[in-house]
């Protein structure tokens, strides 16, 4: 028990989030970049909110496009945002979450499945919705649904707060499904599809999952007091 505390109190300290820390820094910095550019280009576009709109519809998550074998757009909708509201509320869960998972599955680990649910979140959108899809929540809700998957494998050494937290989640995934189907603006397949990818890839690595807990035990273990 003590040595699955130590590993959900390791997930506050910074050297075991750098990688969530990368990835955060990664959307704001193509956020900012895109941003600049959009100012700079405003004389050709008329304004700066029409280039960035250029700029979106240039990468983001098209039926047409990806029909006729735009396939990267699948990765590049997952790194862009309509605006600052959107990056910040995609930032905030990131960091709530991406500090939870890395602990339990490393640097590589973490950014692999935030990019594979992603992706696969976006090719859920693709053959299930025909609008236009942008953003990281995504790639978000596969790290919720690895958290899930970590709390139930784990939850003897979690706390006794597991089953309001599963509760929670459930809640908050149906809710965010049910608003997908009644505005364009949330891609409701998106979340679906990235939570059943970062669930199924953490029940998949359930082994390094496990090597991982015991290699963090140790290091707790052999540390000085």
């Amino acid at each position: 028990m003590l040595a699955g505390y130590n590993l959900c109190m390791t997930a506050l300290l910074p050297s075991r989030t750098r990688w969530t820390s990368f990835l955060m820094l990664c959307n704001a910095l193509i956020y900012g970049g895109l941003l600049l550019w959009a100012i700079q280009a405003q004389a050709q576009f008329g304004s700066s909110e029409n280039a960035y709109l250029w700029a979106l519809h240039s990468g983001w998550k098209s039926n047409a496009a990806l029909a006729n074998g735009d396939y990267w757009r699948l990765l590049s909708a997952i790194f862009l945002h309509t605006g600052w509201r959107h990056l910040a509320t995609n930032l905030l869960f990131l960091w709530l979450f991406g500090r939870l998972v890395e602990p339990w599955l490393g640097g590589l680990g973490l950014v692999t499945l935030y990019v594979l649910s992603g992706v696969l979140g976006m090719l859920a959108s693709y053959l299930f919705t025909p609008d236009a899809s942008v953003g990281a929540s995504g790639a978000i809700f596969g790290l919720i649904g690895a958290y899930t998957v970590i709390m139930i494998r784990h939850r003897k050494d979690i706390d006794s707060y597991i089953i309001p937290r599963l509760l929670y989640i459930t809640v908050f995934l149906l809710f965010q499904f049910w608003l997908g189907t009644r505005s364009a603006s949330i891609d409701g397949w998106s979340h679906l599809g990235g939570f059943c990818t970062g669930a199924l890839l953490a029940w998949l690595w359930r082994r390094q999952i496990i090597s991982s807990d015991r290699r963090l035990a140790q290091s707790q273990s052999a540390s000085p007091q």
